[in-house]
């Protein structure tokens, strides 16, 4: 077996090290964030946050229930919106996401009979 050049094992180490740091920064701000999901997170919390404002207890609780809910804690929440801070697509995507979550809640609010579910 033939031993390899210094420059060719600097070369595929540079090529490795490369690979690793872009395939780290796809992960952290791409297009896999669920988006979605931690849109309709910051409503259910905004929604839980006013309708306890009176009750900060209840709402510690109504936290931990909606991370549950969507299977993700609060750690994994801050970082994603820090994320989409950090990228103009994804934070305007997450506000339309939200805000069409939002109309869509408000939409079941108005049809007949929802108060008796609340309720």
């Amino acid at each position: 077996m033939k031993p390899v050049n210094v420059n060719n094992k600097l070369l595929i180490l540079a090529v490795l090290f490369l690979s690793l740091i872009a395939g780290i920064k796809c992960q952290q701000s791409g297009p896999d964030l669920p988006v979605d999901k931690i849109a309709k997170v910051y409503v259910d919390l905004l929604v839980a946050k006013e309708l306890n404002r009176s009750n900060p207890d209840t709402v510690k609780i109504l936290k931990k229930e909606i991370f549950n809910k969507y299977g993700i804690d609060s750690a994994f929440y801050a970082t994603s919106i820090k994320n989409f801070k950090d990228d103009k697509k994804l934070w305007d995507k997450f506000f339309a996401t939200a805000k069409a979550y939002l109309d869509s809640l408000k939409n079941d609010l108005t049809k007949p009979g929802s108060l008796k579910k609340i309720r």
